[in-house]
């Protein structure tokens, strides 16, 4: 079976994607850990947030939060080292990567964190899964413009390219909304994210390398949005709520 490496920030997003591959009996030969940064905490749990949540639709999201990421991959058995400086584009993460015998990487980086020219070019190959259907909702926050413009949410996986959001196409789906759409950034959001990295991650590993089938997006078709403003949220939220 193909090799591949997972690249972790310390998010809520990879201990749900860490807990998917475990589910779908996908194994990384190794994770590679990004220290965070002060710019780094939109991403990481807050200590009032709910850091379980028990849905039987989605048990992708039943992990533990608060649980700290090594101590999962522990539990998990996964190998995992730890780069010495938090951003991916630093010259000496560039030679990290490039120094690996792996060619294939899931990335779970910080929101914001996009890879640059340098570690694009080193011949690897970065699936990236977009929390949005592709290519109609690029950017960012994509799922609540998805909730109120067509009541749904969506996920892509692309192989990255230097234009964000606009790689090949591996795979993207919709999905109904969750029961409780005010847990989406944390939890739902990511569940289905992994979702659709489980299904790509085998599709990619069953036809590694020559029988890969991608779709390269149209780059006159969708919209790219901008984070979404807090009262616009809340009427995406409230517009689930109403049924």
């Amino acid at each position: 079976m193909l090799e591949f490496g997972f690249i972790a920030a310390d998010t809520s997003r990879s201990r749900i994607y860490l807990n998917a591959l475990y589910l779908g009996n996908l194994r990384p030969s190794l994770v590679v850990l990004i220290p965070p940064s002060v710019e780094a905490a939109a991403g990481m749990v807050g200590r009032d947030d709910e850091c379980l949540l028990d849905d039987p639709e989605w048990p992708e999201a039943k992990v533990d939060l608060k649980v700290g990421l090594t101590d999962l991959l522990d539990s998990f058995g996964y190998r995992y080292v730890s780069l010495l400086n938090s951003d991916i584009n630093d010259p000496a993460v560039v030679d990290y990567f490039s120094n690996s015998e792996m060619e294939l990487f899931v990335y779970s980086g910080y929101g914001g964190s996009i890879l640059r020219a340098p570690i694009l070019s080193l011949g690897k190959f970065f699936l990236h899964v977009h929390g949005g259907f592709l290519p109609y909702f690029r950017g960012s926050t994509t799922n609540y413009y998805s909730i109120l413009k067509e009541r749904q949410i969506g996920a892509s996986s692309i192989f990255l390219e230097r234009d964000i959001d606009q790689g090949p196409i591996i795979d993207r789906q919709y999905f109904r909304l969750p029961s409780r759409i005010e847990k989406m950034d944390h939890f739902y959001d990511s569940a289905a994210r992994s979702r659709v990295l489980v299904g790509s991650l085998k599709q990619v590993i069953d036809g590694w390398p020559d029988g890969i089938v991608c779709e390269e997006q149209d780059s006159k078709k969708g919209k790219t949005y901008y984070i979404i403003h807090p009262v616009l949220k809340h009427v995406a939220i409230m517009k689930c709520s109403d049924g």
